[in-house]
């Protein structure tokens, strides 16, 4: 398949296609990562422990009162707790194993007196007995000794075990060369200890799915500290008996101390992970909503693109091609949108794991799990888009319809009306070859039926319709008729019968051109020409009005212009980009020369923008004394300055939660400078005269007619300073280049108390405006209050004497026979264009081409 054709339909319609290829990029992040934390959670809480659930408690204790003698208080809890029937090993723990996390302690050996690789541990403190009291599986080497038991201070200085039991997969990972563990040495920092023992199982409930959590290691010591754990292990169906005889023996031994909590292992690894099952279930909903909004997205831009190319599928059906390989058509576009997504999500998703790595210790992304996000969002993307084409070719209407425009593309209905056989003939082999098609009818009342049934491009009509009549009157009437109902078709007149005052009042009356028989051809077929090309022409450009008034009227909508007075396209661009940056905070620019209109943009960003409840302060930076510009901005103690007789607040503090615009930011003094950074870069500034910090959240504005990159250059204007203040720049032009404001504007300063003469608006058009909206609102007071008229002439304007630039074309420029064929030919003969250019219509043009001899070619 050719993939070029869909490479430019992608970039006709970019942004949809990139807004879903970042929308399937983004899903593909998360999907892939929240799906291997929901299954490293799942794993983690669903993987056995090794130990004895069902026959193991804990109890906690924390003692309150000062002085108790720890060692003796555990050494008599292991005595009484023994003690109970049924009871078949205890333990202390500094904390209970496999619910609770242990120390994070670094291990390694030592090999030839250097150090190893350091592997990560949780380690566990422990009196003897916790292998057994746990029923953990001791695979290799034995159970602590109670003379191996230390009781140590809670430090990590003071962690200096001289034995220790492992974890297999620790002891493998720091003796990956030996099968036999016991007897071998390992370093915690420079102190050294003995493994006495391997046991299968020993997971911290930190655990991921590289099995850092089977890394774990327990050493006979004992914390003092005022809180424990007891891990009591009972035989086999003495589960109740044993707990309701520990927590009466618990109770009356307490002396001092509050007891936690009493629980079975299984009930404590329910708890310790019920957090984990439901951040399981709560990223598998969001998955799910995921993966339903791209599809949305997906099928949304295949609809889309199906139904801008609805003509484009009937072309193709038309000429044969089959639906299967416009189906694939589509598809493979999809397709590359969403290759597209997965690629740039492949890449969103790996810097996505690594940040989780550094924040909350996460596994690291296996490669399969991205292979296995981008199949299934490929295949998403496939079955999303299928629809929507496979809708789009089985539409019949598309097959026949479109397929028959494109084939004859220029085709267009002509109506003829003439009682004479010859004549509709005669314009019948006229317009063959020419795409033209013809409808005839040979009575004005057949004519008018024709216009009410069908749509029709053009009419060339018969002056007379009864025999032996030469008046025209038929005609004339029948031209009216037509005007009426249809003023916007064009109608060519044939007459055999030339009376010129006739003829004089049906062109003025809207007729497009007059004929006499026996016409040229060449001279037929020109003039429908050009009048269907103006027809298209102004069908276009109609609809190019309509889509300006109905982009004009949402922007209305959507945006406080708080009452800005606009009508050229260059201002609508920079009210666009106000109303896009209005809401977010970041600081704006406006450039613009003097009186162009900067503050009421500045206002129009403050009424649309978040803080639109807040304060919106301004500030003229050339209109305040440069040693005084600091005490305007950040304020003044008492005495900061000569005069300063009281504290005063300066515009930050005033605008606090709201706008500052700061206007004629080019003449700020370089001091001023310096502390304004500072202030868009943290918020916080000191008054002058005072130490103390003051912290403002205000969103800054700033305006200038000055050429702020000339003045870095000059060493006249920060250049940080500047890229602070211009993250987006609204220019703002001048009103010469912005004419179509100039009469609505004039318009609203005179408050319809008189009206402008064509001659004023010729004049105001013409006038270049150095001095902007505001000359343009002087100049409007001052007629308006020296004209006692209703209309102001253009003499109480008191503009300059100059060459005026009309609209419309009179006498004083009209053009001559050189002008109109320099016209012709510089619009290869198109009629519509030379009259556009000479600011003529085309029947205007005919008239003055018949006058001066010039033929239609």
């Amino acid at each position: 398949m050719e993939l070029r054709p869909i490479l430019s339909a992608l970039l006709r319609s970019k942004t949809g296609a990139i807004l879903v290829a970042l929308q399937v990029a983004l899903t593909l992040a998360i999907l892939s990562n929240a799906s291997y934390i929901v299954q490293d959670r799942l794993a983690i809480a669903a993987r056995p422990t090794g130990a004895d659930e069902g026959n193991v408690f804990f109890t906690r204790w924390y003692a309150f009162r000062e002085g108790v003698d720890i060692p003796a208080m555990l050494d008599r809890d292991l005595e009484l707790i023994r003690a109970i029937p049924g009871v078949r090993s205890v333990a202390t723990a500094n904390m209970a194993p496999l619910t609770q996390s242990g120390w994070n302690l670094g291990v390694s050996r030592h090999e030839g007196g250097a150090r190893e690789e350091t592997f990560n541990t949780a380690f566990y403190f422990t009196s003897e007995s916790l292998v057994d009291a746990l029923g953990l599986e001791l695979v290799e080497g034995r159970d602590f000794r109670p003379e191996e038991v230390q009781d140590v201070e809670p430090s990590i200085a003071n962690i200096e075990p001289k034995h220790a039991i492992l974890a297999r997969a620790l002891a493998e990972q720091l003796f990956p060369d030996e099968t036999s563990y016991v007897g071998k040495t390992a370093f915690l920092g420079d102190s050294q200890f003995e493994v006495v023992g391997i046991v299968e199982r020993l997971q911290s409930p930190w655990a991921q799915l590289q099995d850092r959590g089977e890394s774990s290691m327990i050493v006979p010591m004992r914390q003092l500290v005022p809180s424990s754990a007891l891990v009591v292990r009972t035989e086999p169906g003495q589960q109740g008996r044993v707990l309701a005889e520990l927590q009466r023996v618990m109770a009356a031994a307490m002396d001092g101390r509050v007891e936690l909590g009493t629980t079975t292992l299984a009930q404590a690894r329910a708890n310790r992970y019920r957090a984990d099952r439901a951040l399981a279930w709560l990223l598998l909903s969001v998955m799910g909503l995921l993966l339903l909004v791209t599809a949305s997205g997906i099928v949304g831009m295949a609809s889309l693109w199906v139904n801008q190319r609805r003509k484009q599928i009937g072309v193709r059906r038309a000429i044969g091609a089959r639906r299967v390989d416009i189906l694939r058509y589509f598809l493979v576009e999809n397709f590359m949108v969403t290759t597209i997504g997965i690629a740039l999500g492949i890449g969103l998703a790996v810097l996505l794991n690594q940040w989780l790595i550094q924040t909350i210790d996460a596994a690291r992304l296996p490669l399969m799990q991205l292979v296995i996000g981008a199949v299934l969002l490929w295949l998403l993307g496939l079955l999303a888009a299928f629809g929507p084409a496979w809708r789009a070719i089985a539409d019949r209407h598309h097959q026949l319809g479109i397929g028959r425009a494109f084939i004859r593309p220029q085709q267009r209905v002509l109506h003829v009306l003439g009682y004479r056989a010859a004549d509709q003939q005669h314009v019948g082999m006229a317009r063959a070859g020419n795409e033209l098609d013809a409808v005839h009818a040979a009575s004005p009342q057949e004519g008018l039926a024709v216009l009410q049934s069908r749509a029709v491009d053009l009419v060339i009509q018969d002056m007379n319709f009864s025999a032996d009549t030469t008046s025209g009157a038929e005609g004339e009437e029948l031209f009216r008729a037509i005007r009426a109902e249809h003023p916007d078709l064009p109608v060519i007149l044939l007459t055999a019968w030339t009376h010129l005052d006739t003829a004089v009042s049906l062109v003025k009356a809207g007729a497009a051109d007059y004929l006499a028989k026996p016409w040229d051809d060449q001279r037929l077929l020109a003039s429908v020409k050009n009048l269907l090309e103006l027809g298209d022409a102004n069908r276009v450009l109609a609809r190019e009005r309509g889509q300006r008034r109905r982009s004009r009227d949402a922007l209305l909508v959507a945006l406080d212009s708080r009452g800005l007075i606009w009508a050229d396209r260059a201002t609508e661009g920079v009210l666009r980009l106000a109303a896009q940056v209005a809401k977010s905070d970041v600081s704006v620019l406006i450039t613009g020369p003097n009186g162009a209109g900067k503050e009421k943009f500045a206002e129009i960003l403050q009424a649309n923008s978040a803080v639109a409840k807040g304060p919106f302060v301004t500030l003229n930076c050339g209109a305040i004394p440069g040693e005084l510009i600091e005490a305007e901005l950040f304020g003044a103690e008492a005495g900061a300055y000569t005069g300063a007789s009281k504290s005063r607040e300066g515009k930050f503090e005033a605008a606090d939660g709201g706008t500052l615009f700061l206007d004629e930011i080019g003449n700020l003094p370089p001091s001023g400078q310096m502390k304004l950074l500072r202030v868009l870069e943290t918020g916080r500034f000191e008054r002058l005269g005072s130490n103390r910090e003051r912290q403002v959240r205000v969103r800054v504005i700033s305006a200038t007619n000055a050429d702020l990159p000339a003045m870095i250059r000059a060493g006249q204007f920060r250049e940080d300073l500047y890229y602070r203040l211009n993250v987006i720049e609204l220019r703002v032009p001048p009103l010469v280049e912005r004419s179509d404001d100039i009469l609505p504007l004039a318009e609203y300063f005179l408050a319809g108390e008189r009206r402008l003469s064509a001659e004023a608006c010729d004049a105001l058009l013409g006038h270049d405006w150095p001095g902007n909206v505001r000359e343009l609102k002087n100049v409007m007071l001052r007629a308006r209050l020296l004209t006692t008229d209703v209309e102001i002439p253009r003499t109480a304007l008191g503009l300059p004497d100059r060459h005026v630039v009309r609209v419309h074309p009179t006498l004083d420029n009209e053009p001559d026979r050189a002008a109109i064929e320099a016209a012709i030919s510089r619009s290869s003969g198109v009629l519509s264009q030379a009259a556009s250019a000479l600011g003529l219509s085309r029947q205007a043009l005919y008239r003055r081409m018949e006058r001066f001899g010039i033929a239609r070619q």
